[in-house]
């Protein structure tokens, strides 16, 4: 892949350029928000040491800063679920190695419904699937003509009624939405507001090892969670997700 000329980055590279052009449901940055968060968390902090650190204060002092704490983990999970759909749409394209020994390759927007990104370890996974060294471009950053953007047009040639194609496509067949609703209804149901578990990613974590012979996209997880989940289990509260501030 001859990518010299243009500005690649990491997950977490990409994901703080995400955070700077997200916006909150009410218009206000999602960077300058966190910002104001983590003020209000060193002025806690600030006044708990002030006070002598006393071990006595300390469960009150978690008390206060434990929502600003939860705010911020909140639209960090908004802003990765984001940089998927940005890769899903095609606003970012993503290269990555299937082994040490093969080169970087362009991965296709259909694959980012069945892979999970680490961002840590610069990889994505996910139902048969797997690319490691990850580095991520904005798509109108590619110049007219550039070899990346012929390789996609080469994998859109080969695509299917199936997400996946080539050698890397997953033998087994999705799982039906009327089944996969049944089972997310009922996870849910067992999961009291609040839980970590009531989350996209342990949510489709869960109907993957529950569905072990069948395809399930992250998609139709999410889908599922904005239509018919309960809203008060959210763990967004209902709220709706980030937004780029840029088109």
């Amino acid at each position: 892949m001859d990518d010299a000329a243009l500005v690649w980055r990491t997950p977490n590279e990409m994901f703080g350029r995400v955070l700077r052009t997200a916006t909150t449901p009410d218009g206000a940055s999602a960077a300058d928000t966190i910002t104001a968060l983590e003020e209000r968390i060193a002025y806690e902090v600030k006044i708990f040491n002030e006070l002598g650190a006393q071990p006595q204060h300390r469960d009150e002092h978690e008390r206060i800063v434990a929502p600003y704490r939860e705010a911020i983990e909140i639209i960090h999970d908004q802003v990765r679920r984001l940089m998927v759909r940005l890769l899903e749409d095609g606003t970012l394209l993503a290269i990555g190695r299937h082994s040490p020994d093969q080169p970087r390759s362009v991965i296709p927007a259909r694959y980012w419904s069945f892979m999970e990104i680490d961002f840590d370890a610069r990889s994505a996974s996910g139902q048969n699937l797997a690319f490691h060294t990850l580095a991520i471009v904005w798509r109108a950053a590619v110049p007219a003509g550039h070899r990346l953007l012929a390789d996609l047009s080469q994998h859109d040639q080969f695509a299917s009624g199936t997400p996946v194609a080539g050698r890397s496509q997953p033998e087994h067949r999705p799982a039906s939405s009327r089944d996969l609703a049944k089972f997310l209804a009922a996870r849910v149901a067992t999961l009291s507001v609040g839980h970590p578990e009531l989350s996209e990613t342990a949510l489709w974590n869960a109907a993957k090892s529950h569905f072990k012979d069948k395809v399930v996209p992250r998609s139709s997880v999410r889908q599922w969670i904005a239509s018919d989940m309960d809203p008060a289990k959210r763990l967004s509260r209902g709220a709706k997700t980030l937004r780029r501030l840029h088109a």
